[in-house]
C-alpha cells in the first residue's frame, strides 16, 4: 500500500511495500528523499520525495481506461464551474502518480478534450540533456488546438513543512532532530547549463523552488540562460516561493521570470502556524 501525502511530498507506505522493494535499516537515503526511521533506527513506513520511487514502481499500473475517466471527469467538473483551460504541472512520472501523458494525447486526438491545456514536461533528473529532443518530438505532435507541450518542469527542492525545502540557513528545529538544511535537487552548475538549453530550444521552464536557497539558485540558472542567449518571451516561472531572501526579490522583473505564487499555502491554519512556522524561525516566517 502507498498513500500519497495531500502535499505530493511524500507517502506512508505499509510493511508490504517495503519487503517487497528491499528497503531495510541498512537501505541508504537517495538524493533528494529520505527513508523516516523511529529511534531504533528501523524504517517507520514514512518516505520523503524521491525515497517514494523506490516503493511506488512496484506498484499495480493501471490500464488507460481509469486515468482517461479521471480526466474527462474533472474537465466536466471544471466546465461547471467556468473553468476551461489548466497547466498541468507534471506530465511525466512522479511519485505514485500515473503519467497523464497517454490520457492527455488520447482524449485529444479523439476530440473528447474541450478545454485549453498546457503540459509541463517533467524533467527526469537521472538522464540529461537528450530529453530535450524527445521534448522537441512531442511538442511538434499535431494534437489538435486544444493542447500543447511548450513547458518543462523542474524540481528544485521539496517543502519547508518535511524540511526538503533547500535553504539558506538551516531550519531553527525539528522535532528531537538534528538541524537540517536539504541539499538542492540539481547543482546549481548542472541547472544553469540545462535552463540555458531549455531556453535555446523554445522552452518555458516551471521550475519548482520551495527555499530561499532553491528559489536563487533558480533565478541564477535564468540569469545564465539570459547571458547566453539574450531575453526573448519566454514566460519562465518559479512555482510556489514559499521563502525568498529579500535581496532576491528584484531580480524576479530584472530577469522576467513570473513568481507562480499559493496563497492557499500562506493562510494562518493549524498546519501552517504549528508545523511550518517554527522550522523558519520569526524572521523568515515574515
Amino acid at each position: 500500500m502507498v498513500l500519497l501525502s495531500h502535499d505530493a511530498h511524500g507517502a506512508w507506505v505499509n510493511t508490504a511495500a517495503l519487503e517487497r522493494a528491499g528497503v531495510d535499516a541498512q537501505t541508504p537515503d537517495p538524493h533528494g528523499g529520505r527513508i523516516c526511521r523511529d529511534r531504533a533506527g528501523r524504517t517507520d513506513g514514512l518516505l520523503y520525495n524521491s525515497a517514494v520511487e523506490i516503493v511506488s514502481g512496484f506498484a499495480p499500473n493501471p490500464g488507460p481506461e481509469q486515468p482517461d475517466r479521471i480526466l474527462l471527469d474533472t474537465q466536466d467538473y471544471f466546465h461547471s464551474l467556468g473553468i476551461v483551460g489548466w497547466q498541468d504541472a507534471i506530465v511525466g512520472d512522479y511519485l505514485s502518480m500515473p503519467n497523464p501523458l497517454g490520457s492527455y494525447v488520447r482524449t485529444a486526438r479523439a476530440g473528447r478534450l474541450r478545454s485549453w491545456v498546457t503540459g509541463a514536461l517533467w524533467w527526469d533528473r537521472s538522464r540529461g540533456l537528450e530529453q530535450i529532443d524527445e521534448f522537441r518530438e512531442l511538442r511538434e505532435t499535431r494534437l489538435g488546438e486544444h493542447m500543447r507541450f511548450d513547458a518543462v518542469k523542474i524540481m528544485q527542492d521539496g517543502i519547508c513543512e518535511n524540511c526538503t525545502g533547500a535553504m539558506l540557513r538551516p531550519y531553527e528545529r525539528h522535532g528531537e532532530a538534528v538541524e537540517r538544511n536539504e541539499d538542492s535537487l540539481i547543482s546549481p552548475r548542472e541547472l544553469g547549463g540545462i535552463v540555458t538549453a531549455l531556453d535555446a530550444a523554445g522552452f518555458s521552464v516551471h521550475f519548482h523552488g520551495v527555499g530561499d536557497r532553491a528559489v536563487r539558485e533558480c533565478l541564477d540558472a535564468v540569469e545564465v540562460a539570459r547571458e547566453h542567449n539574450g531575453h526573448n518571451d519566454l514566460r519562465h516561472q518559479i512555482a510556489h516561493v514559499d521563502v525568498v531572501n529579500p535581496q532576491d526579490v528584484p531580480r524576479f522583473a530584472a530577469l522576467g521570470v513570473t513568481a507562480n505564487l499559493q496563497p492557499l499555502w500562506a493562510r494562518a491554519d493549524k498546519e501552517i502556524l504549528e508545523r511550518k512556522l517554527p522550522l523558519l524561525g520569526p524572521e523568515r516566517a515574515r
